[in-house]
């Protein structure tokens, strides 16, 4: 299964809502990205600054699936464009040849609600759980991570939802030791930190607190070993109580998103 596929089952509810509705298209841009560069189309700079890495296009030829294929046509002009702003623009945007994609097979399910409502979700909660175990036994575990778990890992702590999608992680770890611990493991990943990278401001548009939205600081907090235990308890005290606030507002806005979609075929009835 591809990266994307796997972060779209991952980040997708039951009732086919999304976690982290502003960071779906980042999340999922960064995975294309990772599997372009496992097909061999693209590669990411490795003698770069994290900051400045650029995606280059390395081959003309196609994948053989038809999720990566269908977004050919988007990476031809992404080549020389840095890795982190790619992922901030969502870009390549995969997420409708994916559906479609999951649709096809089986794994996701349309249906009608309503006059202008279309519903797309799970078939089960089979395969969202296998990806969640994935991503449990990479926590748990010092083994080297391939590419694609070591950003679906990374992309818990980056959305804030590591405690809500692995349960007894927090009561385990401790709420900042787990984000830590997240960030030790995906520390030189660079599709983590550029999804950081470009996430980290939704926090600061929606909290009062502001989050530097620099590679260079993201890197600082991620050392746990740096500064006073004062000033790393603060650091991420910060850092939580942003993305808390966050994560309860993108909530709040989805609920009234539902609330207004689900009224609009009754508005147009009358």
């Amino acid at each position: 299964m591809l990266t994307v596929e796997k972060m779209h089952l991952m980040l997708t509810r039951p009732d086919g809502t999304v976690e982290s509705p502003k960071a779906h298209k980042n999340a999922l841009a960064a995975a294309a990205l990772v599997d372009l560069a496992d097909a061999g189309i693209v590669a990411v700079e490795q003698d770069a600054e994290p900051a400045q890495a650029r995606v280059r296009v390395v081959s003309a030829g196609t994948t053989g699936h038809p999720v990566l294929d269908a977004v050919l046509g988007q990476v031809d002009g992404l080549d020389g464009t840095p890795l982190h702003a790619l992922v901030k623009k969502g870009k390549p945007a995969v997420q409708k040849p994916l559906e479609k994609h999951l649709i096809e097979r089986g794994t996701l399910v349309k249906e009608k609600k309503g006059l202008l409502n279309t519903e797309i979700r799970p078939e089960s909660t089979r395969a969202r759980d296998e990806v969640i175990d994935e991503v449990r036994t990479a926590l748990h575990s010092e083994a080297a991570m391939t590419p694609s778990t070591s950003l679906l890992l990374g992309t818990l702590d980056a959305l804030n939802i590591a405690r809500v999608l692995i349960p007894g992680a927090e009561a385990e770890h401790g709420r900042r030791e787990l984000s830590r611990r997240i960030n030790r493991l995906t520390r030189d990943d660079r599709h983590v930190r550029a999804l950081r990278a470009a996430t980290s401001s939704f926090a600061g548009n929606t909290a009062a607190a502001a989050l530097p939205a620099t590679l260079e600081t993201l890197q600082s907090h991620e050392d746990a070993s740096s500064g006073s235990p004062a000033e790393d308890t603060e650091r991420a005290a910060t850092v939580d109580e942003a993305a808390a606030k966050s994560h309860a507002a993108e909530q709040e806005a989805e609920k009234a998103a539902k609330a207004k979609q689900a009224a609009g075929p009754q508005k147009a009835e009358h």
